[in-house]
């Protein structure tokens, strides 16, 4: 391939990534008689929502995914009026949130933004186990 070739098709594989549209998936969720859109999250909202479930030991490493912060903070950073940028909750809201009981909203919200952000709890904390024992083994 020839320089002009290459920037070529460099141009076409970032107009297909870069300069695409961004569109996230959303699900409508009803509650009490009105509707939430539950959206998919950012990759950079993503992120932002696990580094506050993540419980790191006092050597700086990661201990353990606090699951019922995942699910606390995927409700907040991911539930909007639906059809608008305006998100229901604010930071704020985590800490009420956490005193409801299990099986209500949040469980419910949760769900549906955990699966949005493909994020699976249980999982992670296979994969965060399995990765300490490999980890360990190597010491």
């Amino acid at each position: 391939m020839d320089n002009v070739e290459i920037k070529d098709l460099k141009s076409r594989l970032r107009s297909k990534t870069l300069g695409r549209k961004k569109t996230f998936k959303t699900e409508i969720l009803s509650w009490e008689g009105d509707d939430f859109e539950i959206r998919q999250p950012s990759v950079a909202q993503r992120s932002a929502i696990m580094a506050r479930a993540m419980v790191i030991d006092e050597d700086g490493k990661l201990e353990r995914i606090d699951t019922g912060q995942l699910q606390l903070w995927s409700v907040v950073c991911c539930t909007y009026v639906p059809g608008t940028n305006v998100a229901v909750f604010e930071d704020g809201d985590a800490e009420s949130m956490s005193a409801f009981p299990s099986g209500d909203f949040v469980d419910k919200f949760s769900a549906v933004a955990q699966k949005l952000m493909k994020v699976d709890p249980e999982e992670m904390e296979k994969n965060l186990k399995e990765t300490a024992q490999d980890y360990s083994s190597t010491e």
